[in-house]
């Protein structure tokens, strides 16, 4: 794999400057005042800063990153315009294109991955990763929408980009991969108990945060193209750029990126694909666990853009299998997947999404703001419960 770092993006010009012979003493007093206001705010975020760290340093850092911990959220400023954000170059190994993607300086802000922050991770991530145009024009017709509509509509008040795979299906992914985690600590077979075990809280941030990118170096949305063998392994290489800008350790992370290569590619074809990975998986329950949990989560999302036809080979024959593993009694497993296939449906309601395996449409105001807004679409998903299985 090869990662070529483009150059920074230069930030917006200052604003307008205006003159007036006749500007009175109280404008300028009033300006005054608002400086010195700006000032104070600004002190306060600091010593708010200050306090956390010192609350950080005398309990311990649970999460295993590098840095001094997460801001408050107050002190980190608008996460949607940070100056100077990096355009950088991604190019899958054996892939001749070369994409462009904007990557959030977390590290500027000493925002790092912590549950807590989550949102303000996912809402950078949207603004400037996955709300974007796809790098291939050619299909304005899908890739951009005003919700409710089915055609590109140049100078639209408000645009989404990428309907089908933009921050809402990342976001529906991430929460999935929360329910199942949960699902294998309390079904799962002793080693894949362990397994869930083994990992850290950094690990099981980082799988949600491999969830939410693992389409995301996507070039346009046709399936059957040359691009569907490099788009998993270019949304490795963008996961990989996230980790290193929030301060992970390459252990904590890498073999995550491995599993988001190989991601839905069928179990059978590895011994093919790659003989290496296939062996990864049969020597260690940990990334064998990782692989089939982003499988699964990307799979239930198929709800949305597959009808019944194409979700039965895409989505439910797949998913039935993987909890069939759980349970000796195939009932058992039946009953576990119809619940996680609503709670699948759900996470689609809350965001507005389309569900075309049940024949809905867009919610248009909803899903016009999820797909704008990274953490608000994540708070909606924090309303769905986990399935009770």
């Amino acid at each position: 794999m090869g990662l070529l770092t483009g150059n920074s993006v230069p930030s917006a010009a200052g604003a307008a400057l205006f003159h007036s012979q006749r500007a009175s003493q109280d404008s300028k007093l009033h300006a005054l005042i608002k400086i010195i206001r700006q000032i104070i705010q600004r002190v306060f975020q600091l010593i708010s800063a200050c306090f956390h760290g010192l609350g950080c340093f005398f309990r311990g850092n649970e999460a295993e990153v590098q840095g001094a911990g997460a801001l408050a959220a107050g002190a980190a400023g608008d996460l949607t315009d940070m100056p100077g954000v990096s355009a950088l170059a991604f190019q899958a190994e054996g892939d001749s294109k070369t994409i462009l993607v904007k990557v959030p300086k977390f590290q500027e802000y000493r925002i790092v991955l912590t549950e807590a922050n989550l949102p303000l991770i996912f809402k950078a991530a949207n603004h400037y990763t996955m709300n974007q145009p796809y790098p291939n024009d050619l299909e304005s017709d899908y890739q951009t929408i005003k919700p409710g509509a089915n055609v590109f509509k140049p100078g639209a008040a408000v645009l989404v980009y990428r309907p089908n795979h933009n921050g809402t299906h990342g976001a529906r992914q991430a929460r999935m991969m929360q329910g199942l985690l949960d699902f294998v600590k309390t079904h799962g077979s002793e080693e894949q108990k362990t397994a869930v075990c083994n990992l850290t809280e950094v690990e099981k941030l980082a799988l949600l945060l491999a969830a939410y990118l693992i389409r995301s170096g996507r070039y346009h949305d046709q399936e059957r193209s040359d691009d569907h063998r490099f788009y998993q392994k270019r949304s490795a290489l963008i996961f990989i750029e996230y980790a290193k800008h929030l301060g992970l350790d390459e252990k904590s992370y890498m073999w995550i990126a491995e599993c988001m290569r190989f991601s839905c590619v069928p179990y059978s074809s590895l011994r093919v694909k790659s003989p290496e990975f296939k062996r990864i998986l049969d020597t260690n329950p940990k990334a064998n666990l990782a692989w089939s949990l982003l499988n699964a989560a990307h799979r239930f999302d198929l709800i949305r853009c597959c009808r019944e036809d194409e979700f039965a080979s895409k989505g439910r024959d797949p998913l039935k299998n993987f909890f069939n593993i759980f349970f000796t009694d195939r009932a058992q497993g039946q009953k576990a997947y119809e619940a996680f296939l609503n709670f699948s449906i759900q996470l689609c309601e809350v965001t507005g999404s389309q569900i075309a395996l049940r024949d809905r449409r867009f919610q248009d105001a909803l899903f016009e703001r999820c797909s704008l807004e990274g953490d608000f679409c994540w708070s909606q998903l924090q309303h769905v419960s986990f399935p009770e299985v």
